[in-house]
């Protein structure tokens, strides 16, 4: 029984001694677990900061572009709306939601100057010769009377129209009087300066403003317009010819008054036979031929 108990006793001395080296060893192992795990959630808390981080500056980034993008967006609008000028264009040089409504916008812009340009070109043009219209004629003639009053500098203005024009209507039709009114425009369109301003006054009238020229010099323009026409061959009819009333521009003149006197010289023409240039303002100098001076 004493040995067995000395046996027994060196036994749980020894499994002690295994106890304790065993919870040693789970310790140490335990700690350095625990120490890799602390490094481990360290680098992991690192890592997602950093990619927070970086997302956060990517949204505040692309926040910033698009609010700039944006603001230039409204800005060039407003300049629009204020200049009217359809002719600017929207910055869309972005992938973003902002550049495609600007290109979007750019486009109808587009589609509005087209519209725009073709309004006026209507608005300005007769249709059926090509040619400055009436009231594109009023405009101009505003715009340099009100420039003449300020420098007394010489304008001249040249009316016309087709003479016996009813006759050619009633022998050959009114479409081929309409082709005639156009054959006359594109001739005289060939003529005249592009300082000059020409346009259809209504009907078979032509009117011709001559910006800087005074009356002899407006009546030799109108000779050489009155014989070109005359001698030229108009399709379907063959030979017409135009009668020319010319005025200068005075002292003291408005823009009707400058209308009426060269309407005035134009009846004179068609009174003293036609095909002829006629001033009613008294010039001599080039009164002869089929220029007549009248008083």
């Amino acid at each position: 029984m004493q040995a067995w108990w000395s046996m027994a006793t060196v036994a749980v001395d020894r499994l002690k001694v295994v106890e304790d080296y065993s919870l040693e060893l789970i310790e140490k192992k335990a700690e350095l677990e625990l120490t890799q795990l602390r490094s481990s959630m360290r680098l992991g808390v690192i890592i997602t900061l950093g990619i927070g981080l970086a997302v956060v500056i990517m949204a505040i980034s692309a926040t910033v572009a698009l609010l700039r993008a944006l603001d230039r967006a409204l800005g060039s609008m407003e300049l629009i709306a204020a200049s009217q000028d359809f002719q600017i264009r929207i910055p869309a040089d972005t992938p973003d939601e902002i550049g495609r409504i600007s290109r979007s916008f750019n486009q109808l812009l587009d589609i509005a100057e087209r519209l725009l340009k073709e309004k006026d070109y209507l608005a300005t043009t007769d249709p059926l010769t090509g040619v400055n219209n009436r009231l594109r004629f009023a405009k101009v003639l505003g715009d340099e009377a009100e420039r003449k009053r300020r420098t007394n500098t010489p304008m001249a203005l040249v009316m016309f129209d087709v003479d016996h024009f009813k006759r050619i209507n009633d022998t050959y039709g009114h479409n081929v009087g309409d082709e005639v009114l156009k054959a006359l425009a594109n001739l005289v369109s060939t003529e005249v300066r592009v300082t000059d301003f020409f346009g259809r006054w209504g009907g078979e009238e032509f009117v011709l403003l001559l910006r800087d020229d005074d009356c002899e010099a407006a009546m030799a323009a109108a000779e050489k317009l009155r014989n070109l026409i005359a001698s030229s061959d108009i399709p379907s009819v063959g030979k017409v010819t135009c009668s020319f009333g010319v005025a200068a521009w005075m002292l003291g003149d408005t823009e009707a008054s400058l209308v009426a006197r060269a309407d005035k010289a134009l009846y004179e023409s068609k009174k003293g036979g036609r095909n002829l240039v006629t001033c009613t303002q008294g010039v001599t100098g080039n009164c002869h031929g089929r220029v007549r001076c009248a008083q």
